[in-house]
């Protein structure tokens, strides 16, 4: 079973504007991002969720040009926007990390999702403890606990 990556994006950023927009070679960190996590072998999806804000509508051209998804939704409430997501993309499992992560390992995600299948986790992880740097967090959640977390909020 493969399963949505959601990435949670906006260009509303305080301390380094539009960080995701910057480029590096040529290309904007959320592309770079999302070049590798399409190496990955159990990903479904590519989803770029973000708000409704004008201020988000240029990633909607990233999203065509790397032909990936675009769900938007709620400015304020991420787990809404994720919840909403996962939802449209019929998810039983989702993967999600911010956006300004652009040097994810798609070995590292694989990884994740096989632990979180096999043993049928609600949550797997590589968050805490913290033995990975900082950018490289990546979280595999059940949709169903997503669900009762947004129940919650």
């Amino acid at each position: 079973m493969k399963i949505p990556f959601l990435i949670t994006a906006r260009l509303k950023s305080t301390r380094l504007k539009r960080k995701i927009l910057l480029k590096i070679n040529g290309h904007e960190l959320l592309t770079h991002m999302i070049k590798r996590i399409k190496k990955s072998k159990n990903i479904r999806n590519i989803v770029i969720c973000t708000s409704n804000l004008k201020e988000d509508v240029n990633l909607n051209k990233i999203a065509k040009r790397n032909l990936v998804h675009i769900y938007k939704g709620s400015a304020n409430d991420v787990i809404l926007r994720l919840h909403k997501a996962a939802k449209k993309f019929n998810a039983k499992y989702i993967i999600n990390i911010t956006a300004d992560c652009p040097l994810i390992d798609y070995n590292l995600v694989d990884k994740l999702i096989t632990i979180a299948k096999q043993n049928k986790y609600d949550y797997t992880s590589n968050v805490y403890p913290a033995t990975f740097p900082d950018g490289l967090d990546v979280s595999v959640i059940k949709f169903k606990v997503l669900e009762e977390a947004w129940k919650k909020v």
